[in-house]
């Protein structure tokens, strides 16, 4: 077991050493479910939700959604987010043991911000879990599930963990406590430490070169993780895994893979602590570093502090010194270094926790320093030995001494100072995958500088009485000059001048005399002595200024101050209302000054800021100074002596402060000024407390509360708005968490959504009834939104406000008497609601204030509302009226559909009203989002009246399929017609003049469009066609650009005419119009754009007009019709690709105007010649290819041309691309004046087989000979010196290659994908291999000319292992040929074949290592290896590995096997075994059937073959995934043949290609029947559905004839039943015995087969109806009544039946006479007949 790490500093070395080498694979955040059942309460309707979110978990929206963090302390929950959107956060807690929902929370949360926090009321358990959801307003996923596991048990569990836990396991101690450690994975391969073997490690290659090394470490594998203790040091191990590795001898190379992860090396880590500073030992050095050339260094006791996880010391400094034996000069120096380091560390880490691997990783290390250093220095004359000796005079015992001396002293010091901060921090990003470090260096300058030398010139006198040597008394004065010089270099900078010498000495002298009397006694000399001062009087006086100066002018000195001092003048100026005005005009007349602050003075004006502040700095004098703005001009005079000062400017006449909003800043707020108003936008972080907010600012009213102008001021605790005010807008004050009170002012009219949502402490709010608009959420997340309490019946109401409705709120709902305003949202998505009664007192409906709600059919606007918001009843899908009270003043209805009060502006239709409108005639205008989300309307007519079409009108009216704008429209909105789904035609009339941005976007339906004559402008934003079915378009000739993308994808669009208004062709344009066959573009386009026809693979020809200059990049790529193209004269340039992949143009002519044309133009085209105009002053052509114009460069060698090709002599480069897609060219002769191959020259060349590089050449280019996959060989001269990257990149059948000397790189990828490269000659010049080199190519053998330790010395770039065949490879030093005694005897046979053409042998060899790569070749009798021939490849599966192949002579009997053998071998010759002589069938594949166009890939599952070796045995083959198999053409139908082939013999199978079958679904009122069709057949409609009331109008889309290759899904189109059915009235309702009365149906609108039936209720008389049924006979019988009636059936005889469900009937009332006279009157008419008088008279006595 591992030692415990000694100290956390260590552990912090190993861990982000070990660390940032792991990139971590997953993060901790993903969970999975605690029970996989997910429960919930019956009736918790949260619960419901929370489920259907984790069922959601897969149908996410995308990562524009996520949670970061939650952090749960037991009944709040704070988390992090980030949302492109306003969305709703859910937080709900889950018992761990039942797995059941405990309780939630949620809260509205913005875009703008990112924290959000959640209270949650549950009664919380020992272990649970948090769950955490972002959803839309329909609760729909939009984040991925967030879990916080921390108080489960598994992770208590996780973290209790101890190291007895991990018995027989390896485990790492990292601190003594035993509590963090780590427990090595099973598969690491563990070494004890061994004192013979030695180890270095190469960081540039990161490779480990162990010596005298262990079996353990001989016998490592790639891949394998290594751990391997090498000292008694806790961070003296080695932990790797494996990427390459090569054994020579007893010394091992390894190559460490960078890419592993923890889950490689351990199963186990918890760390979790505060660094330990108790053995931590400062460093000292770099202090002493500084100061060591100073002698005698004192340093002054440390001081030292130690708490958790953090250590603060400080080191004291102190050094005197001085100069001179006699010591008048002296210097000291005082330092002060302190220190405060803190670092934390946190790695938690389990493979299996939770069902996934757990890693959750950070440490922070923060260094804060702080330096001081003071440096003071004095220098002077020492009096007592430079007095001016004078004989003294004794007086009797006394004597009287006088002498005078000089005074010279000077004294200077310097002080700097700096605070340091530095913080490292390590953190895993789950989005990256990778392990991020953060360095954050903070500077912080504390310097205090006194360039200050004091200075004392003068003479002393000193009169002295002394007594012998016992008693003295003494008069001394000193009088001078003394002062101070004050030294500045370069451009000093003060707050409030600017000083523009080089090196200025300023300097100020005082007079000054200095008189002290004082005696002294002697009693024992030098052991007893006293002195004292009696007396002691100073004076001193102002002398002078005085400076010398060194500055551009030269050396300047003199008295007074310096001139090149400038002060600081700040200058305001303001306009005639006091308002600051920004950027006014200030100008200095007076001379050149600073004004822009960098300290040079070569300014002489400036503009103010937004506070109306400019800064001068000026000399001292007089100056004028001039401000003006477009209004107004002023000129001040200035004085400046020697201080700054302050200047205010006031322009009568202007109103520049007024013009545009001017920004500030004014006791903590900040605010903007605009016309004559003011409005605060944003405040200080640190602003707090009880916030009283001023009525003006600058004598400008505030009168509104900007956007998140206080969001987030969590330190507010109320807020009074003075009476201006009269917006609060969007998040004013959101998030406040401490506003506890606010006061809103009767002036308020509009309160913005979100204003104070999150403001958790605002317990209540009074809102005035000034205010008609209140937005969404204002209040959301306040106590008043929270506690159930405030609500009535589901609704909440602040006042006479209703803020919010529940949305479980169902049935019927009467608002509140006296409530003003209905707030935006405020009943949106109540499902439920069927009907809401609003009363006579609101004057305002804010914006979506009942949208969704699904559920109601009507509603009565009343007569006091004077504001609709926008979208009020959107999405409201059954509602069928708006009506409107008629004494309302500002809107009204007309049938059920809102308008303004004159009927000229329709403002909503109903969205369950109907599937087709007429808008009546007079109405002008369609409103604002009139139709928006009528998904069910159909048709609409529009009258010629309207001139205006709204912005997003007709948005998601996605069933509307055509619409007749008339001539009278002149103007169509933003997104009026925008996703309008099954739009298929628009036609645009001349009237119309403007047609705002995406008007038709996402009209995917749409097949034909007419832009009219009247718009002017552009298309593109406005038409944007991306994507759509469009076959057709007819442009207008005042459009003048077709923009970027217009067309881009339009595959359906066959042709287009470009009227000559149009003068450019955007990018992209018509990119991929793959169906578009020909195209004219007219001489008023002067520009196509880049790619403007890229992908047209049906365009045959297109004209260019004169007027264009250009043919940008990409423009004609990929055109594989284009047969033709004629290049006008006025085209200068031809772009890179322009017409590659132009596989049917075969000639170009290049005009005289021609003069750039980008070597890649015509590259991989179809071209077979181009021609130059001999007039062309820079190309010329040489039997159709391309040269400049005196032919020393070759340009472009067209593809078509043919197969074989001579560069003629002269010509000395070859161009980029000059050959590139040359696939039918198998050999080029290169002349030797050639010097140089550009990039690209001969890419996909791909018949070539060989080339020779002339001795001239120095340089290949960048992917030279790239893909030119048939390439065996190559020629490199020694006169290359530089192979450029991807130079032979995929020549994946070159075998061998020779670098030549003086080449000293190998560039990136240079042979990358040469896939049979098995050997290659490197120079000794070559220093550099770079990454990806030899990337897939499978080198077995490097012949290099240098030694092995100029082989060392060459730094190989090993980034993701992309130079792994290197390390595989077997070198041989000092050679650049094969060695001799590489020869390889003929292998000994059993028996020798008679012939080896057409039989299979087998080359077996043992000791293969499983996963690495062997390779066969072949080689003549007695000849070395440099004859090597490559015949096949293949990775050994086993220690085994068995290759078969058939000769192609008998020479090739002779075969070696190259590869990595367990004994050390390189190659081993290997004797041939007999093989595979044909295939027999047994059994077919089970599927022998593959759909149209599917996958080509054969299925042999069920295959059963027999082979046939040459030794006449047979076997079964079991392996079917040695079988390989030839794909399918599944774009041909029928049956075919494909081959299947086993150790290259092959045999062939019959498959059979069948049309493809697709959905087939039909819709009749909402029930589909899903059906199959074959692609290609016809499709037959089922019979004509019927549904009660309405009738069959046919089938939505179109039914075609022939099934297309995709699903298909009609609806049944119906429309409610028109028919009308009526009785004529009859001429008498009385009929006689034995008399006929004939009744008529007048019928209208009958439905195709219907008709009419009779029916008798009652007696007395008989019926027979006409064949048609449109006239019945009725027949008196006998006497009685009856009445009669007429029913409309269908043809089946059932009952028609109206809209409302209602049959179609009429009815007749008839009375039967059969009186004598009345039968008598029957027998006469059936005895005579119906033409006598007689039967008729009678009838007529009885009536």
């Amino acid at each position: 077991m591992k030692k415990a790490f000694k100290s956390a500093l260590s552990l912090l070395l190993c861990m982000i050493m070990v660390v940032s080498a792991f990139p971590i694979s997953t993060f901790a955040e993903e969970g999975t479910d605690i029970d996989s059942d997910l429960a919930y309460s019956t009736g918790n309707a949260m619960g419901k939700i929370v489920n259907n979110l984790a069922l959601q978990e897969s149908e996410r929206k995308s990562d524009d959604y996520c949670i970061a963090d939650t952090v749960f302390n037991g009944s709040t929950a704070s988390v992090k987010y980030s949302a492109i959107a306003d969305c709703k956060l859910i937080v709900a807690v889950f018992d761990e043991k039942s797995g059941k929902m405990i309780g939630s929370g949620s809260v509205d949360v913005t875009a703008d911000n990112n924290e959000a926090t959640v209270t949650v009321d549950c009664a919380v358990p020992s272990h649970y879990e948090v769950r955490s959801y972002l959803v839309d307003s329909d609760l729909s996923a939009l984040s991925t599930e967030y879990r916080n596991i921390y108080h489960t048990s598994a992770f208590e569990e996780f973290t209790e963990a101890t190291p007895e836990d991990y018995e027989g396991d390896e485990v790492i101690i990292f601190d003594e406590d035993e509590s963090d450690f780590g427990v090595l994975d099973n598969n690491v391969i563990s070494a004890e430490s061994s004192e013979a073997m030695s180890f270095d490690y190469d960081e540039a290659t990161l490779t480990y070169t162990f010596k005298n090394a262990t079996d353990e470490v001989k016998s490592l594998s790639v891949g394998e993780v290594f751990y391997y203790e090498y000292g008694e040091s806790p961070d003296e191990f080695l932990l790797f895994k494996v990427s390459g590795i090569s054994v020579d001898g007893s010394t091992v190379k390894i190559v460490e893979d960078e890419n592993i992860s923890l889950s490689d090396a351990f199963k186990f880590i918890r760390i979790d602590e505060d660094a330990d500073f108790s053995q931590v030992d400062i460093d000292e050095s770099e202090l002493g570093e500084c100061l060591s050339e100073i002698p005698s260094p004192q340093k002054a006791p440390a001081k030292q502090a130690i708490k958790d996880g953090q250590k603060t010391f400080s080191r004291g400094l102190k050094i005197a010194y001085t100069l001179g034996s006699d010591g008048s000069a002296k210097a000291s120096i005082d330092g002060q270094m302190n220190v405060e380091i803190s670092i934390s560390t946190k790695l938690y880490y389990a493979p299996k926790l939770f069902g996934r691997d757990y890693c959750e990783f950070k440490t922070q290390t923060e260094f804060k320093t702080s330096y001081k250093f003071t440096v003071s220095g004095k220098i002077g004359l020492d009096k007592t030995k430079c007095r001016i000796p004078i004989p003294s005079i004794p007086i009797g015992p006394f004597l009287l001494t006088l002498s005078i001396y000089p005074i010279a002293d000077f004294t200077g010091s310097i002080t700097l100072g700096a605070d340091v901060n530095e913080s490292y921090t390590y953190t895993f990003d789950s989005e990256t995958q990778k392990m991020n470090k953060v360095k954050e260096t903070e500077m912080l300058p504390n310097v205090e500088i006194n360039e200050k030398i004091e200075f004392r010139l003068g003479v002393g006198v000193e009169l002295k009485l002394s007594l012998a040597t016992v008693l003295g008394f003494a008069v001394s004065g000193e009088g001078g000059a003394k002062g101070t010089v004050t030294a500045v270099t370069g451009l000093g900078l003060w707050l409030d001048k600017h000083h523009s010498c080089a090196v200025c000495f300023d300097g100020t002298a005082k007079k000054f005399v200095d008189i002290k009397l004082s005696f002294s006694i002697k009693i024992v000399p030098q052991i007893l002595e006293f002195e004292f001062t009696a007396v002691k009087w100073s004076a001193e006086e102002y002398l002078l200024d005085f400076y010398v100066s060194v500055s551009d002018s030269g050396l300047k000195y003199g008295l007074g101050k310096c001139p090149n001092i400038e002060y600081s003048v700040e200058i305001t100026v303001l306009d005639k209302n006091s308002l600051p005005i920004n950027e006014a005009d200030v100008t200095c007349s007076t001379g050149k000054c600073d004004a822009d602050g960098d300290g040079k003075f070569d300014d002489t004006s400036a503009q103010t800021d937004e506070s109306g502040k400019v800064t001068f700095y000026l000399k001292q004098g007089s100056h004028s100074v001039t401000v003006r703005d477009a209004a107004d001009e002023k000129t001040v005079d200035i004085s400046i002596i020697a201080n700054a000062k302050s200047v205010t400017v006031t322009l009568d006449n202007s109103t520049g402060g007024g013009a545009a909003p001017t920004p500030g800043i004014i006791d903590k707020l900040q605010y903007t000024l605009y016309n004559g108003e003011a409005t605060i936008t944003g405040c200080s972080e640190s602003i707090s407390g009880d916030i009283i907010l001023p009525s003006t600012i600058y004598g400008a009213p505030v009168t509104k509360i900007a956007n998140s102008a206080f969001s987030g001021r969590k330190g507010i605790t109320s807020v009074i708005l003075p009476s201006t005010v009269n917006i609060i807008d969007s998040s004013a004050f959101s998030c406040c968490g401490s506003l506890a009170s606010v006061n809103i002012p009767d002036s308020v009219t509009s309160i913005g959504y979100y204003a104070f949502s999150g403001c958790s402490s605002l317990t209540s709010v009074n809102i005035p009834d000034s205010v008609t608009s209140i937005g969404y959420n204002a209040f959301n997340n306040t106590k008043i939104y929270n506690s159930a309490s405030n609500w009535e019946n589901g609704v909440l109401y602040i006042n006479n406000a209703l803020i919010k409705a529940k949305t479980s709120l169902s049935g019927s709902y009467s608002i509140k008497k006296r409530t003003k305003v209905i707030a935006s949202y405020a009943f949106a998505s109540c499902t439920d609601l069927t009907r809401v009664t609003i009363p006579d007192s609101v004057i305002s409906i804010g914006g979506s204030a009942f949208y969704g709600c699904s559920s109601l059919s009507a509603i009565l606007i009343p007569a006091g509302v004077n504001n609709i918001g926008s979208d009020a009843f959107t999405n409201c899908t059954v509602l069928n009226a708006i009506n409107v009270a008629t004494a309302n003043q500002v809107y009204s209805s007309i049938d059920g559909v809102l308008f303004n009060k004159s009927k000229t502006e329709l403002i909503a239709y109903p969205a369950g009203k109907g599937t087709i409108y007429s808008i009546p005639s007079g109405t002008t205008s369609i409103g604002y989002r009139a139709f928006n989300y009528c998904k069910g309307l159909t048709d609409v007519t529009i009258p010629d009246s309207v001139t205006s079409i709204g912005d997003h009108a007709f948005e998601y009216c996605s069933s509307l399929t055509s619409v007749n704008i008339p001539d009278s429209v002149t103007s169509i909105g933003y997104c009026a017609f925008k996703y309008c789904s099954h739009l298929a035609s628009i036609n645009i009339p001349d009237s119309v003049t403007s047609i705002d941005w995406n008007a038709f976007e996402q009209c995917t339906s749409l097949k034909s469009v007419t832009i009219g004559n009247g718009f002017k402008g552009k298309i593109g934003d406005i038409f944007q066609f991306e994507n759509t079915g469009l076959k057709n378009i007819t442009i207008g000739n005042g459009v003048t650009s077709i923009d970027d993308e217009t067309f881009y994808g339009c595959s359906s669009l066959t042709s287009i005419t470009i009227p000559n208004s149009v003068t450019s062709i955007g990018n992209y344009a018509f990119y991929g119009c793959s169906s578009l066959t020909s195209v004219t573009i007219p001489n008023s386009v002067t520009s196509i754009g880049s790619y403007a026809f890229y992908g047209c693979s049906s365009l045959t020809s297109v004209t260019i007009p004169n007027s264009v200059t250009s043919i940008g990049d990409y423009t004609f790529y990929g055109c594989s019709s284009l047969t033709s193209i004629n290049i006008p004269d006025s085209i200068a340039s031809i772009g890179s690709y322009a017409f590659r992949g132009c596989s049917s143009l075969t000639s170009i002519k290049i005009p005289k105007s021609v003069v750039r044309i980008d070597s890649s133009a015509f590259s991989s085209s179809g071209l077979a010649s181009i021609t130059v105009d001999s007039r062309n002053l820079e190309y010329s052509s040489v039997d159709g290819v391309l040269f400049n114009k005196n032919k020393t460069q070759l340009v472009t060698h067209p593809a078509g041309k043919g197969i074989s090709y001579s560069i003629p002599n002269g010509v000395t480069s070859i161009s980029s691309y000059a050959f590139s897609g040359c696939s039918s060219l198998t050999s080029i002769t290169i002349p030797n004046s050639v010097t140089s191959i550009g990039y690209c020259a001969f890419e996909d060349c791909s018949s070539l087989t060989s080339i020779t590089i002339p001795n001239n050449v120095t340089s290949i280019g960048y992917c030279a000979f790239e893909d030119c996959s048939s390439l065996t060989s190559v020629t490199i001269p020694n006169s290359v010196t530089s192979i450029g990257s991807y130079a032979f990149s995929g020549c994946s059948s070159l075998t061998s290659v020779t670098i030549p000397d003086g080449v000293t790189s190998i560039e990136p990828y240079a042979f990358q994908n040469c896939s049979r490269l098995a050997s290659i000659a490197i120079p000794a010049s070559v220093t550099t291999i770079y990454y990806g080199a030899f990337y897939q190519s499978n080198l077995m053998v490097v012949y290099y000319s240098g030694t092995i330790e100029q082989w060392k010395n060459i730094k190989i770039d090993s980034v993701r292992d992309e130079n792994s065949s290197l390390y595989r490879a077997k070198i041989y030093y000092n050679s650049s040929v094969k060695p001799s005694n590489a020869r390889a005897k003929k292998p000994a046979h059993t028996s020798s074949p008679k012939s080896a053409k057409n039989t299979i042998y087998t080359a077996t060899a043992q000791n293969a290592v499983p996963g690495e790569l062997y390779m066969l070749y072949a080689f003549s009798s007695g000849t070395d290896l440099s004859s090597l021939e490559y015949v096949a490849q293949l990775r050994a599966e086993s220690s085994e590995v068995k290759f078969r192949y058939i000769p192609r002579n008998l020479g090739d009997l002779n075969v070696v096997i190259v590869g990595k053998f367990g004994d050390g071998s390189v190659q081993e010759p290997v004797e041939p075994e007999y093989g595979v002589e044909r295939l027999e069938l047994i059994s077919l594949p089970a599927k022998t059937e593959y759909d149209y166009l599917s996958s080509p890939v054969v299925r042999l599952k069920g295959l059963r073959l027999k082979a046939v070796y040459s030794d006449g045995t047979e076997k079964e083959i079991t392996d079917i995934k040695s079988i390989t198999a030839s794909k399918v053409d599944t774009s041909k139908l029928g049956d075919q043949e494909i081959t299947l082939t086993y150790e290259g013999v092959s045999i062939k199978i019959a498959v059979t290609v069948v049309p493809r079958k697709f959905k087939l679904v039909w819709i009749v009122d909402g029930n589909q029947t899903e059906l199959t069709a074959a692609e290609g057949s016809k499709i037959t409609k089922p019979a004509d559905p019927e549904l009660e009331g309405y009738d069959f109008m046919g089938w939505s889309p179109e039914v075609p004839d022939i099934m297309p290759a995709q699903d298909l899904t009609f609806t049944a189109v119906f429309e409610p039943i028109k028919t009308k059915l009526s009785i004529k009235s009859p001429s008498t309702t009385t009929v006689s015995y034995g008399f006929t009365l004939n009744l008529h149906a007048n019928v209208t609108d009958l439905p195709e087969g219907a008709g009419v039936v009779w029916s008798m209720n009652g007696s007395g008389f008989e019926l027979n109806p006409s064949a048609d049924g449109m006239t019945c006979g009725v027949k008196s019988v006998s006497k009685g009544s009856a009445t009669i009636t007429a029913k409309v059936v269908d043809k089946n005889g059932n009952p028609v039946k109206d809209a409302n469900g209602n049959e179609i009937s009429a009815s007749q009332q008839l009375t039967s006479k059969a009186g004598f006279f009345q039968k008598l009157a029957a027998f006469f008419k059936k005895l005579f007949g119906s033409n006598m008088i007689i039967p008729y008279a009678l009838e007529w006595i009885v009536k």
